[in-house]
């Protein structure tokens, strides 16, 4: 697997979407019931997957789940906030605190997104075919 998404459902859809069309390996979290609910079936996720990389959508408890779980099994967190998320100021704090310095919270639309991630995971951005898109 690539690519652990959690998070705002129809956000992280999007985004599942996006990265599915740029050719990556993508698995979406279903939505936790609990914050605790969502820490064990992620951590079950993570081990049993390896993705290269975990993005925390929004600031839902699957998107908290995953910022604190795939560090500690070293997976690379990023998160993808919008600056529409302000419904939880300190979940979106609590995201933007455990994204490393080097991996900086995603901005932009899911498109804008999940080219971002997909040249972070090759080293080079993907080659996009846009005549045929046209």
């Amino acid at each position: 697997m690539d690519v652990l998404i959690a998070g705002d459902a129809k956000a992280a859809a999007e985004l599942e979407s996006a990265l599915r069309q740029l050719g990556l390996h993508v698995q979406l979290s279903d939505p936790p019931g609990s914050l605790a609910d969502g820490l064990v079936a992620i951590e079950g996720t993570i081990e049993a997957d390896r993705p290269r990389l975990a993005v925390g959508v929004g600031t839902a408890d699957g998107a908290l789940a995953l910022a604190i779980t795939a560090p500690k099994l070293s997976v690379p967190f990023r998160a993808w906030l919008s600056d529409t998320t302000v419904e939880r100021p300190d979940e979106r704090r609590i995201l933007e605190t455990l994204s490393p310095a080097d991996l900086p919270a995603l901005q932009g639309d899911s498109d804008g997104a999940a080219l971002e991630i997909a040249t972070g995971l090759s080293g080079e951005p993907p080659d996009l075919d846009l005549e045929s898109a046209s």
